[in-house]
C-alpha cells in the first residue's frame, strides 16, 4: 500500500517532548498504527541520542507481554540512561492492567509515551478518568479528499471527488479494484471490529438490536434524531429496545468513533436545545454496506462529508436554528464562528432562495457559506460565499478568504 505523510505526524512531533501521555484515538483502520510506525521512523532518524522502545501487540513477538508487569519489566530492560527514551505501544488494550504501568512511566518521567488501542476499550472518557490531567489526545480520521488526491495525484479534481464519494477515506479499500470488494472491506471494519468491540466490552446480549440501530442511523444521517424516536421506531416493528438502552447504544457508537453527535443551537436565544441531535458517520463509505444499493440521498452524503471535514480541521460544530429555519452548521474555532449550508445543487431558484434566506436572516457579521456541487470557482452572492463541494477541501483561496485569515484575527 502506498504511504502518504499526513498532518498528524507533524502534530505528534510537535508535542512529542511534552510529559503528557500521548493517546492516538480514532475509528478502526483510520491509520493509527501506520502513524505510529512513521513516528518511530522519525525518532530513529532525526532525534540524536534517542532510544526507541516500540511494542506492537499485532506482532507475535510481543505476545508474552500480556500483563502490565511483564510490559513494565520489558521496557525497564530496554531503558538506556543518558538517552531520551521513547515508549510506543500499539493496541495496548491487549495488555491486562496496563494502566498502572503507563501511570508509572508518566510519574517517573523516564519516558515519553505514545499509545494506541481499540477504541471500545481505550476511549477518551475512560482514559480521562484513569489518567486524570496526564494525557494529550490526538484524534485520527480516515483520509480527507485532499489526502485521497495525494494518494491518486493523477486524477482530475472532480473525478477524484466522484471516486472519493464512492470509496471514502479508508485507505485499505484502495487496494481493491471493484466497488463491491471495497464495500465488503468497509463492512468488515464495521461488523467485525467496531460492533464486535462494543459487544465485547459492554457485554451486549442482543447484538442484532445494536445492528438494527446502526442501520437506522446510517439511513438517517443528517436528520434530527432522538432516543425516543428510535425506541418508538423499534416498538412499531415489535422489537424491544427502550429509550435508556437506545441512549446507551448511541453513546457506545459515538465513543467508538463510528458516529459523531452534533447538538442543536438556538441562534436567537444563544443556547443549546434539548433533545433532537444529528448523527454523522465517520466516513460515508460506511453507509452503503448498512443501507444497501438503493438510490443514495446525495444531500445527506454531502452534509455528512462536510461535517467530518470540519471536525477533521478542528472545528466545533452545531446545528443552528433561527425560528423555523435551520442552518446546517455553526462552525466555531478560536472564539469565532461561521455559518454553513450544504446542498447537493443550486440549479433551481427555489433552492438558491431557501439556502440564502436562512443565512441572510442571521444578524451576525461572521462568514456565511453555501457548499454545493457548482463545478465553478468560489463566488460571493449577497455577501454569502458559495463554493463547490470538491473545492471545499482543495481551494486555498476559499479557505484563506473564509477561514484562515478569519480564524487568525
Amino acid at each position: 500500500m502506498q504511504l502518504i505523510q499526513r498532518h498528524y505526524l507533524s502534530d505528534l512531533i510537535d508535542i512529542l517532548e511534552t510529559p503528557d501521555i500521548k493517546i492516538i484515538t480514532g475509528v478502526r483502520r483510520s491509520g493509527k498504527s501506520t502513524l505510529m510506525a512513521q513516528l518511530a521512523e522519525h525518532i530513529v532518524k532525526n532525534i540524536p541520542k534517542s532510544n526507541l522502545i516500540h511494542v506492537n501487540y499485532n506482532l507475535l513477538q510481543f505476545q508474552n507481554l500480556r500483563t502490565g508487569q511483564a510490559l513494565y519489566d520489558y521496557v525497564q530492560q530496554k531503558y538506556l540512561p543518558g538517552c531520551r527514551n521513547y515508549v510506543l505501544i500499539d493496541e495496548i488494550q491487549e495488555c491486562v492492567d496496563f494502566e498502572r504501568t503507563v501511570i508509572d512511566w508518566h510519574t517517573t518521567g523516564q519516558y515519553r509515551v505514545v499509545i494506541t488501542g481499540s477504541n471500545a476499550f481505550l476511549q477518551q472518557n475512560d482514559l480521562a478518568t484513569l489518567f486524570v490531567g496526564r494525557t494529550f489526545d490526538l484524534e485520527v480520521f480516515p483520509f480527507s479528499l485532499s489526502e485521497f488526491h495525494l494518494y491518486f495525484p493523477d486524477l482530475p479534481l472532480q473525478k477524484a471527488f466522484r471516486l472519493y464519494c464512492e470509496r471514502g477515506g479508508f485507505a485499505g479499500t484502495y487496494e481493491y479494484r471493484s466497488p463491491q470488494q471495497a464495500h465488503s472491506y468497509v463492512a468488515n471494519i464495521f461488523n467485525t471490529l467496531i460492533v464486535r468491540d462494543i459487544v465485547n466490552k459492554h457485554k451486549i446480549k442482543q447484538p442484532e438490536l445494536l445492528n438494527k440501530m446502526i442501520d437506522f442511523l446510517a439511513d438517517n444521517i443528517g436528520n434530527l434524531t432522538t432516543a425516543n424516536k428510535i425506541a418508538t421506531k423499534f416498538d412499531s416493528q415489535q422489537l424491544s429496545l427502550d429509550r435508556k438502552t437506545v441512549s446507551a447504544y448511541l453513546d457506545f457508537l459515538c465513543r467508538s468513533f463510528a458516529f459523531y453527535r452534533v447538538r442543536r443551537f438556538d441562534l436567537k436565544g444563544r443556547d443549546f436545545l434539548a433533545s433532537q441531535d444529528k448523527y454523522y458517520l465517520v466516513d460515508t463509505s460506511m453507509r452503503q454496506p448498512r443501507v444497501g444499493e438503493r438510490f443514495p440521498d446525495f444531500g445527506q452524503i454531502y452534509e455528512n462529508m462536510v461535517a467530518i471535514e470540519l471536525l477533521r480541521r478542528g472545528f466545533e460544530i452545531y446545528v443552528g436554528f433561527l425560528g423555523s429555519w435551520e442552518v446546517d452548521f455553526v462552525a466555531l474555532k478560536n472564539g469565532r464562528r461561521a455559518f454553513i449550508q450544504v446542498t447537493a445543487s443550486l440549479e433551481s431558484d427555489d433552492t438558491r432562495e431557501r439556502e440564502l434566506r436562512s443565512l441572510l436572516a442571521i444578524p451576525d457579521g461572521s462568514p456565511k457559506i453555501i457548499i454545493a456541487r457548482t463545478f465553478q470557482s468560489p463566488v460571493v452572492w449577497q455577501g454569502v460565499h458559495v463554493v463547490d463541494l470538491a473545492q471545499f477541501w482543495r481551494s486555498h483561496s476559499f479557505w484563506t478568504s473564509c477561514f484562515l485569515n478569519f480564524w487568525q484575527q
